[in-house]
């Protein structure tokens, strides 16, 4: 017997929590909606904080599922007044296929261009983590649009900002290829001192051509565990992180910060707890090119312990742009997982 799509969706209770970064349940979050009169995902965000830049965006898909399914394809809800009043196809639905529409022709009949793009990811290397890279060129699934072999140059840098190696490979049309950071920069995979820094990775296409799918993932590799993100572009000069509170090891929630700019970056750290009183401030640099890796008492060394435990989120203010990173890693256990801001 084949189970039917509805019999596979999960039963929710009004009670559930579907934000956690506000607390906020399935029957807040409809009550909600209604009132500030939310009829799409995305006037979400705009019209409330649920699944905004104040949070983790975690809920963004039990969100979809739930309140807005026939944006992702589906039926509508039953569980969902929101959903069940609204009609199946909206003025949003209807635009979003003619701007695909107008995009596949723009695809068509623009003159392609041999183009290059950059971006980068943090490099953690020892005898315990192992980093990798892995990037697909391939050919998207919908239309014939041509793509070209790519030229590829990794430059690394070291946590000082000091430029290291460098390396050059070809990456082939409808390849996947992975490559071992330890195998192809200076980077020491053996030693016991964790080695800390960045790569930017430049991409030249051979020829004019369409871009595929060409944006790779690094992944952090422990010797019994593993973690991976998307390559991400974006550079920021304020930023804030949730605090993780562990019962576990201390010091197992890390920040990594890399100084995307040019000259040495004067940033400062604010804790703040969940009424928002700043608790503790510290300043610090990162030289041009430089990479840190931050626990919550390496930000704040001289805050008690006392103080500590009551922080929420750091804010970071930075004088040049900075790509920011952060993970949890048990480095007994090798457990980790890995996100971007």
């Amino acid at each position: 017997m084949t189970a039917s799509s509805d019999s596979l969706v999960k039963t929710v209770s009004k009670d559930d929590i579907i934000c956690y970064c506000f607390s906020v349940t399935y029957e807040e979050a409809e009550k909600l909606f209604e009132e500030k009169k939310v009829e799409s995902f995305d006037r979400v965000p705009i019209k409330t904080s649920i699944c905004s830049a104040q949070g983790c965006r975690a809920c963004e898909l039990n969100i979809k599922e739930h309140f807005f399914p026939e944006e992702l394809g589906g039926s509508k809800s039953r569980s969902s007044r929101l959903s069940a009043g609204r009609r199946t196809r909206d003025f949003r639905s209807m635009l979003s296929d003619a701007k695909t529409a107008i995009y596949r022709w723009i695809d068509l009949h623009a003159p392609m261009k041999q183009g290059q793009f950059r971006y980068g990811f943090p490099v953690l290397m020892s005898d315990r983590i192992r980093t990798y890279f892995r990037l697909m060129n391939i050919s998207y699934p919908e239309g014939d649009l041509p793509i070209a072999d790519q030229e590829l140059q990794f430059s690394f840098y070291g946590a000082s900002g000091k430029p290291g190696s460098q390396h050059r490979a070809t990456l082939r049309s409808d390849r996947v290829e992975t490559y071992d950071v330890a195998e192809i920069s200076d980077f020491d995979a053996s030693s016991s001192e964790l080695g800390l820094g960045y790569c930017w990775i430049t991409l030249f296409p051979k020829s004019p051509s369409f871009m595929g799918t060409l944006r790779g993932y690094v992944e952090f590799k422990t010797p019994n565990h593993t973690a991976s993100l998307h390559e991400h572009g974006f550079s920021l000069n304020e930023m804030r992180f949730f605090v993780y509170q562990s019962k576990g090891p201390k010091g197992r929630y890390y920040i990594l910060l890399h100084n995307t700019g040019l000259k040495p970056a004067k940033l400062q750290a604010d804790l703040s707890d969940q009424m928002g009183t700043i608790l503790g401030t510290s300043g610090f640099e990162l030289p041009a090119q430089g990479s840190g890796i931050y626990t919550l008492e390496d930000f704040f060394p001289r805050l008690a312990e006392a103080e500590l435990t009551k922080g929420r989120t750091i804010r970071v203010t930075s004088t040049q742009p900075v790509a920011p990173t952060f993970l949890f890693w048990d480095q007994d256990s090798g457990l980790i997982t890995v996100q971007h801001h």
